[in-house]
């Protein structure tokens, strides 16, 4: 069977975006975004929230439907110009690798989902960390979605993902890895990171490391989750511009 591609970092045409503007209301995004609204009480003091790599907007409009004053920001032209047909009450923003141009302090939350893994190196991931502090206000906080290192190993069985390809074997820092998401179709390229890494490069970066959250599967719940029960997909990160 041929599938969709959908390669991390890479810039996207009109016909990826179509394509991904199908994954809105898929299972994985259920799981990955569930207990936000319970990490955002927790750790953010504030409204103020930039949402860096917004895509095509459905992550900025989630935040923005929990009460909060949200901007979306990405390097992807044409992404941003389907963020703003979706969501037109809500202000996004075209950056470059700097974003130089925002004021420093202006944030009480930077929020990311699915950009951690298209990073492709650790240098790369600590001068986007030191960026966000410096956006931060004092008490700031930041929460990223990524892949978690299970998402990637062939020996799990996930209701979400097939991940039994080539590319997955020998697993290490910063290799490509890849995934098919089972309801859309979709093949997702991205690099992998463990979770050791992540605190290395918040480390670096000056900003204190909070909370690494795994949102599981629960039994309760109406879909026939297999290894989602006890190991997620997804890893969260939490920290703080202050401790």
């Amino acid at each position: 069977m041929t599938h969709n591609s959908y390669i991390s970092g890479a810039e996207k045409s009109t016909e990826d975006i179509l394509i991904y503007s199908n994954t809105n209301n898929l299972l994985s995004r259920y799981l990955a975004f569930r207990d936000i609204p319970f990490l955002l009480n927790k750790y953010v003091k504030g409204k103020n929230v930039l949402d860096f790599g917004c895509g095509l907007g459905y992550s900025t409009e989630f935040i923005h439907n929990l009460n909060y004053n949200v901007t979306g920001v990405d390097i992807d032209q044409e992404m941003l110009k389907q963020s703003k047909i979706n969501f037109p009450h809500i202000h996004f923003h075209k950056i470059n690798n700097n974003m130089s141009f925002i004021e420093s302090n202006s944030f009480d939350l930077i929020f990311s989902s699915f950009v951690l893994f298209e990073i492709s190196s650790a240098e790369k991931m600590v001068n986007y960390f030191k960026e966000w502090k410096r956006l931060l206000k004092e008490n700031g906080a930041i929460i990223a979605i990524t892949g978690s290192e299970y998402a990637y190993m062939i020996s799990k069985n996930f209701l979400l993902y097939n991940n039994k390809y080539p590319e997955n074997e020998n697993l290490k820092s910063g290799k490509i890895v890849k995934a098919l998401d089972n309801n859309a179709k979709i093949e997702f390229s991205a690099y992998y990171w463990t979770e050791n890494d992540y605190k290395q490069c918040v480390k670096e970066s000056g900003l204190h490391l909070k909370k690494f959250y795994y949102p599981l599967g629960k039994k309760e719940e109406p879909f026939q989750w297999q290894d989602e029960l006890s190991s997620s997909p997804y890893l969260i990160l939490v920290a703080t511009k202050n401790n």
